[in-house]
């Protein structure tokens, strides 16, 4: 009898849960996207591409819905990198200086769209500040660039409450605290 029952268990169909099976794609999907990845970086530099400009964005986003835009973004333009800022921020391969300052950049814009537009202020209205802090990229006057933002900022929002306003302008003092 016992036999009977051992051999019972070894054929029985072993069934995965759905989770199991979740996790099993997820890890097989991670693994396809790494290898593909390694892959396109490996063609781009036999093809003469340079590591430094080299950079991967923090954030997943669908790459079918922005793919064709990315590859002709001019990253000399704030309109069309803010395309970028949409997505999330850049990660250099090898990182410099002024590749760190870029990544606080892309922050800061970030921090801005997701903390003031509770105060009315449109999400859509943020290319101008990409541009003004492009242009203090040198970071020796970042402080003129916070003013210019700031006084900008709290003038299209200046119809809301004093306290609105006030809890606007020291969230954007916190933002560019951490920034400076």
């Amino acid at each position: 009898m016992e036999k009977l029952e051992l051999h019972l268990k070894r054929n029985q169909e072993y069934r995965m849960s759905v989770w199991e099976i979740s996790r099993f794609l997820m890890k097989l999907n991670s693994s396809f996207y790494k290898n593909s990845l390694l892959n396109e970086l490996r063609t781009a530099f036999s093809e003469g591409t340079r590591p430094e400009d080299v950079f991967i964005m923090d954030s997943s986003f669908k790459a079918e819905n922005i793919n064709d835009k990315l590859e002709r973004i001019e990253l000399n333009s704030s309109s069309e990198m803010m395309q970028l800022v949409y997505i999330g921020k850049p990660i250099f391969l090898y990182p410099s200086a002024e590749n760190v300052q870029l990544f606080e950049v892309f922050s800061v814009v970030e921090k801005i769209r997701d903390k003031i537009n509770q105060f009315g202020y449109s999400k859509r209205n943020t290319d101008w500040i990409l541009s003004e802090l492009l242009n203090g990229f040198d970071f020796e006057s970042v402080d003129t660039h916070h003013e210019v933002i700031k006084s900008q900022i709290l003038t299209e929002i200046e119809r809301k409450p004093e306290s609105e306003i006030d809890k606007a302008e020291s969230i954007l003092n916190d933002i560019f605290e951490h920034f400076a």
